[in-house]
C-alpha cells in the first residue's frame, strides 16, 4: 500500500513541533510514530529514514530525537489560516 505525502506530513509535523517550541524542545521518534499509529510502523520509519537521507532532519542515536537541518527549514513554510491569525507549517516539495 502507498501512502501519499507521508514525508511531507512527517516533516510538516516536525516542523509545527519546531515552531511551538521556538526550536528548543527536542522532538521525539517515539512521538512521531505514534502520530501516525494508522499507518503501519515500517512505513513511518521508513519515510523518517528517508528525511534523513536526503539530508532533511537529524536523528541522534542517545535518545531517538529528531531536528531539523537547514535544508529541512528550507522546505517548510508559514501559511496563515484565513479566519484567524493563527500560523501552519506547511512542507513544501521534498527532494
Amino acid at each position: 500500500m502507498e501512502f501519499r505525502n507521508l514525508r511531507r506530513n512527517i516533516l510538516s509535523r516536525i516542523g509545527h513541533k519546531w515552531l511551538r517550541s521556538n526550536g528548543k524542545k527536542p522532538i521525539f521518534l517515539d512521538g512521531l510514530l505514534s502520530a501516525y499509529n494508522d499507518i503501519p510502523e515500517k512505513e513511518v520509519e521508513g519515510a523518517i529514514q528517508s528525511l534523513k537521507e536526503n539530508g532533511s532532519i537529524l536523528i541522534s542515536n542517545e535518545n531517538q530525537s529528531v531536528r531539523l537541518t537547514r535544508k529541512g527549514l528550507k522546505q517548510l513554510q508559514l501559511v496563515k489560516k484565513p479566519n484567524n491569525n493563527e500560523a501552519v507549517v506547511v512542507a513544501g516539495k521534498i527532494d
